[in-house]
């Protein structure tokens, strides 16, 4: 172990995990292609770990409309009740219990798949585990650091917009022969436009963020697991050996 750098060794873990906690099947990551791949993998995964709750809002609220018709409990539909259970729908979903969503959509295969990656790096000592652990922090910190960079280049973009948009405005207004109706339409049009634009960046943003969740928590997990399959007896190591090779 004393011959393998620990920083290659955590490049080889991350690339490894990467590539094993999506894909079934035994590719490499080396073309420009595999990892656009993967980055829009990991986006679509954050994607559905994202609005995971709001598929749940929607199944709660049709079961609370559906309980409400059969047992009569509106007698009739006013806007009051409406937003009375829309409101039990949020509420349920905002104040769930933590182990509902608390561990990023993580299962028990993704860990042992990152187990499998730790057992076939040759890893037998808890303290190369520790430092491969502080290396994985330090990229997880450098992945969070680029995620603030993208939502301040939204934000930015958003107030550059914004600011164009007003001394636009005031320059138009300037021209006697203005159409009002044709450039308040057409100002509506791009201000939606722009709109849609930063909400499609914010979906995008929050995805990724996910995705990066599942992968270094996994991680996180998997080294915690295998610490404790190390502190364990010869049994256990030849149990993983089997199931693993």
């Amino acid at each position: 172990m004393s011959e393998i750098k620990i920083f290659l060794l955590t490049k080889v873990i991350v690339q490894e995990s990467e590539k094993n906690l999506l894909l079934p099947f035994n590719t490499t990551h080396k073309s420009i292609f595999q990892k656009y791949r993967l980055a829009a993998e990991y986006m679509i995964l954050g994607f559905k770990e994202l609005f995971r709750p709001f598929l749940e809002f929607v199944i709660i609220l049709v079961s609370i409309i559906i309980l409400s018709y059969i047992y009569n409990i509106f007698a009739d539909t006013t806007l009051e009740n409406i937003i009375l259970i829309i409101i039990t729908c949020i509420s349920l979903i905002f104040f769930a219990i933590p182990s509902t969503y608390a561990f990023y959509g993580i299962e028990n295969k993704d860990i042992e798949k990152v187990i499998n990656i730790l057992y076939k790096n040759n890893i037998k000592t808890i303290s190369s585990l520790e430092n491969i652990e502080n290396n994985i922090d330090v990229i997880y910190s450098r992945t969070k650091e680029r995620i603030k960079t993208i939502r301040w280049i939204v934000s930015i973009s958003w107030l550059g917009f914004t600011l164009f948009q007003k001394q636009f405005i005031m320059m138009i207004n300037k021209q006697s022969d203005l159409n009002i109706n044709d450039f308040a339409m057409a100002n509506i049009e791009i201000t939606i436009q722009m709109l849609v634009y930063i909400c499609v960046a914010i979906i995008m943003i929050a995805s990724y963020k996910k995705g990066m969740d599942f992968l270094f928590n996994t991680i996180k997990f998997a080294i915690n697991e295998y610490k404790i399959i190390l502190k364990k007896d010869n049994l256990r190591i030849s149990y993983y050996n089997k199931r693993f090779t």
